[in-house]
């Protein structure tokens, strides 16, 4: 298989598993999820500074108890290890540092 193909087949397991994910989330859920993959990629592409997600006291709730092994889950099915995947909460669980965590995943993308 060429990385090509890879990669398409890659993207087409994410796409399918947003979908799903899409379906089984209310919309504010979801949305969320959506601001904090945004904040993933930007931390990926742009490593040399920090990017924070601002969250609502009830988003960070909602983040930490539903959200966050949904995030680990799309990582590992975009290619990233799991065991290279930092903590997502911030110290003593004040909230995610998910777009800081995912920055330090690896050295390149998937």
């Amino acid at each position: 298989m060429s990385k090509d193909d890879r990669r398409t087949e890659v993207h087409q397991r994410a796409e399918r598993y947003l979908l799903d994910l899409e379906e089984r989330l209310d919309p504010a859920a979801f949305a969320l999820f959506l601001r904090v993959v945004g904040g993933v990629d930007t931390a990926v592409r742009h490593r040399e500074r920090d990017v924070d997600i601002a969250m609502t006291p009830r988003e960070r709730d909602l983040f930490l108890t539903e959200l966050q092994g949904e995030l680990v889950t799309l990582l590992v099915l975009l290619g990233f290890p799991r065991d290279r995947i930092a903590s997502l909460a911030g110290p003593c669980g004040e909230g995610p540092r998910t777009a800081r965590a995912a920055a330090r995943t690896g050295d390149g993308e998937p």
